[in-house]
This record gives structure tokens, sequence and C-alpha cells, in this order.
């Protein structure tokens, strides 16, 4: 019997050494060597919240919601691809009226994903970009004169020059976004004037956000950016109207799966 049990011994400690070593390795996860971070082929869909500051006489300011999406592509050392839309609605305040607004805008995007190392990369892109803002005014009185209800509508055609350095470990990411915006189309358009429409003065915009995301599952990120975006709506000489500044600092929430 003793020497049946001295035989199997060594057999024991091989097995029970072996299910140690297995529990180890579970319990103690590594991160992949190679391409740690969201990358990949992914379509975003979210909710974002936004201060608007309209900086023109009267000032105008309120709080807005909306919705973000994105299809994007982007893999270390490949081509970058990306199309983004956002859509914001609120009411802004000033001392004299009230105003409804919507903004909406889409950017398509292109460039080259640079791998520096296994966590950290960087992104130029280039791009075009379209955007709507709605400005629907209350009538409101300045103390001498009645001012009717106006509803204005601006669009913007601009180019897109931007680049992503992006850091990350683990199932953490961390990225900062630059954006110069410049437009080379601006024109306004009021309701009750049909048919006719003014061309604006050109101007140069810029955004900058910062993503923080972190990996919920294999194929789901969670991503939370807070932004800042500048857009010089442009003035008209023809018109009599001043340049219209659009500061918007926000922060939007979005669930990126990778398909």
């Amino acid at each position: 019997m003793q020497m049946s049990f001295k035989k199997c011994l060594p057999f024991l400690l091989i097995a029970t050494s072996s299910i140690f070593a297995g529990n180890t390795v579970q319990c103690a996860p590594q991160c992949p060597k190679e391409y740690i971070g969201p990358y990949g082929q992914s379509l975003d869909v979210g909710i974002q919240y936004a201060w608007f500051a309209f900086t023109s006489p009267p000032d105008f300011t309120g709080s807005t919601i909306g919705a973000m999406a994105r299809v994007t592509y982007q893999v270390p050392d490949q081509l970058f691809g990306q199309m983004r839309f956002a859509y914001n609605n609120g009411s802004l305040w000033s001392t004299q009226a009230t105003s409804r607004n919507t903004d909406t805008y889409f950017d398509f995007l292109g460039g080259y994903c640079f791998n520096l190392n296994s966590q950290w990369t960087v992104t130029p892109y280039i791009g075009l970009g379209f955007d709507f803002i709605t400005d629907n005014k209350a009538a409101y009185t300045d103390g001498i004169t009645q001012v009717p209800a106006i509803k204005l509508h601006y669009q913007t055609d601009y180019a897109v020059a931007g680049f992503e350095t992006r850091y990350s470990w683990c199932k953490w990411s961390i990225a900062g976004q630059f954006e110069w915006l410049p437009s080379f189309n601006q024109y306004l358009t009021i309701s009750n004037l049909d048919g006719s429409a003014w061309n604006m003065h050109w101007n140069s915009n810029y955004a900058i956000r910062i993503p923080v995301s972190y990996k919920i599952s294999k194929c789901v990120w969670l991503e939370v950016a807070p932004f800042y975006r500048y857009f010089a709506i442009g003035s008209s000489d023809v018109l009599g109207l001043p340049e219209r500044n659009m500061n918007q600092v926000g922060a939007f929430a979005a669930l990126r799966f990778f398909l």
C-alpha cells in the first residue's frame, strides 16, 4: 500500500499544481500586447448635453440636449475613416426675449492612424462638415419698439483639419481631439422671406474633445467626452447683422458597438 501511494504521489502533485496554476491565470488576466484600446469598426450612439451661448446683442444662453451617432473605422497603422452626426435642441434666453434653437451637423473624415507603440496612437485627419442652425426668436420689445417674431436658418459648409492622440491601457482609454473648422460657405435664409438667401462673411471655427472610454464587454465600450465647440456664424453687411459667435460647452455619453 505504501509503494502504491509513493508511486501515485508525483502524479497527485503534478495534478494539484496544474489546478492552482490554472486558477492563478484566471484570477490575473493579462492585457493583450497589441492594439489595446477601442480599435476596429464601430457604430456609436449616444446622448449629449450642451450649454449654448450666442454672443451678439442681445446675448442668448441656455441648455440644450440631443443625440449623436458615429460610424468609425480606426485600426493602428491603417487608414482612418469616420462619419458623425450631432443634434441639439433647447430654449435660449436673453434679458429681452426667448429663442428656440436647434443645431445639427454632419462631418465626413479621412486620415491615417499611426501606431507609436502598443498603447499610444496619433491620428491626423481632414474632411468636410455641414452645420445647420435654426434660430426661432419670439417677439419682444426693446423698450422703444416692438420686435416681431422671426425664424432664421443658418447653413455653414466648412473644412475639417484635426488630429487625435490616444493612450490606452487594459480596459481604459483616454484621447484628445483638436479640430480647426474653417468655413468656405455661409448663408442665411429667413422663413417669412421665401426664396431669399444672403451670403455671410466666412470665419474660422474650432472644437476640442477629451473622450474617456471603458471596455464593458468584448465588443462594447462606454465613452464619455467633455467638449468645447466655437462656431462663428458670420455677419451680413447687406442685412446689417453683426457677427454672431456660438459657444458650446458640454459632454456626450455613447456606447460604441464594435462590429
